[in-house]
């Protein structure tokens, strides 16, 4: 259990939204492919925030056709690096009070300090415990 990096359990691609969309559009992603969280990107895929069930339920008794993203996403995103054990997700998420964090790819060229960071996968208290099962 304890050489289980996130690599190893966190869900690859992770689903996007452009911070720009709309809350229902937001709706209809998670409605679709059955999650409870969506990484919320720039218009240069860069990671901005997480809208999550918990924000949208927030805003559910106003006009969420007219409400973007950006206003209802959490900020800033947690994220943690592919190469990090599992005990140290898991600790992220409990001092944070969080169930979900971003896993990141750095990207930088020359000229970009810092590196940018893209989301490359989300691990979730879903697949530690998962994980826990499957090595006990």
């Amino acid at each position: 259990m304890k050489d289980i990096k996130v690599k190893d359990i966190m869900t690859r691609g992770a689903i996007t939204i452009f911070q720009e969309a709309t809350v229902i559009q937001a709706i209809q992603i998670l409605s679709d492919n059955d999650i409870s969280g969506i990484v919320v990107i720039s218009q240069k895929g860069e990671i901005v925030g997480i809208i999550s069930d918990t924000d949208i339920i927030k805003v559910l008794n106003e006009d969420v056709n007219n409400i973007l993203v950006k206003d209802v996403m959490t900020t800033p995103v947690i994220t943690i690096n592919k190469d990090a054990l599992i005990s140290e997700a898991w600790k992220q998420m409990k001092s944070q009070n969080i169930h979900r964090l971003v896993v990141f790819q750095e990207v930088s060229t020359k000229e970009e300090t810092p590196k940018k960071h893209f989301a490359s996968g989300i691990v979730s208290i879903s697949d530690i415990i998962r994980a826990i099962k499957n090595n006990s």
